[in-house]
């Protein structure tokens, strides 16, 4: 009878300790899902921090090309306005020229008519 209970003591005494293992066990996998979930979480959150720089990069990329191209119409404008003006002041230098040159016709003309 006392091995019996020895043998009994024996086997509650390895069944606790089975207990406390798959208990330890349990809060282990438990602590590990917590873990992993946190990691997954920081990782998804990274992802759309990288995203959202990446973003932000291509509006400043873009934003720079817009600027790039308005400078470029701004410069054309700017020597089409050049050029125009340049035409419009050879054109009156030519007037200007010609005026100039109709009064010395005119002296002419009159001094060849008073000579008749």
């Amino acid at each position: 009878a006392q091995q019996y209970k020895a043998f009994e003591a024996e086997e509650n005494r390895k069944k606790q300790e089975q207990q406390e293992i798959d208990s330890l066990d349990q809060m282990d996998a438990q602590k590990y899902k917590a873990v992993a979930k946190q990691m997954e979480a920081e990782r998804k959150k990274q992802e759309q921090e990288d995203m959202s720089l990446e973003q932000q990069m291509a509006q400043k990329y873009k934003a720079f090309e817009e600027e790039q191209k308005r400078k470029k119409l701004q410069e054309q404008e700017d020597l089409s306005l050049e050029q125009q003006m340049a035409q419009q002041y050879k054109a009156f230098a030519a007037q200007q020229e010609q005026k100039q040159a109709e009064p010395d016709k005119s002296a002419a003309l009159d001094e060849a008519d008073a000579m008749l």
